[in-house]
């Protein structure tokens, strides 16, 4: 909890400034979609270490905190091999546009290969298209 509290503050803080629209959750459903049918596991440097026997399980080994880099960020992308060309979040409104600049920023560090997010289409957000 301790670590946890000043990230839980500052998502607060982003989350009632933020635009509402309907990617977040979007995002959400993409991924437990894709956790239910694929197989992959969560990377050993990430896992808990808090217990006994847990190093000698590889856990939390290589394990590298982003405050030691500038700018906060480690630039190791973590998802399982196969997966990293996968996009949840993807803004689909005009007030979204900066955290798409953000996303799309993020991830070219991390994965230089994939290709930007694309808005939801209008059937992604399940409404109908403007006329």
């Amino acid at each position: 909890m301790p670590k946890a509290q000043s990230v839980l503050s500052a998502v607060t803080v982003a989350m009632c400034l933020s635009p509402k629209a309907n990617a977040s959750t979007k995002a959400i459903e993409f991924a437990r979609e894709d956790a239910a049918k694929d197989d992959w596991r969560q990377p050993d440097m990430t896992r808990d270490m808090h217990y006994k026997g847990a190093l000698s399980l590889g856990h939390g080994v290589g394990f590298v905190s982003a405050h030691q880099f500038p700018e906060h960020f480690w630039g190791k992308g973590l998802m399982p091999k196969g997966m990293e060309n996968k996009t949840y979040y993807r803004p689909d409104t005009k007030a979204e546009a900066k955290y798409r600049q953000i996303n799309d920023g993020l991830r070219a560090k991390m994965y230089p290969n994939v290709p930007k997010t694309k808005p939801l289409s209008a059937d992604e957000r399940g409404c109908e298209p403007k006329k």
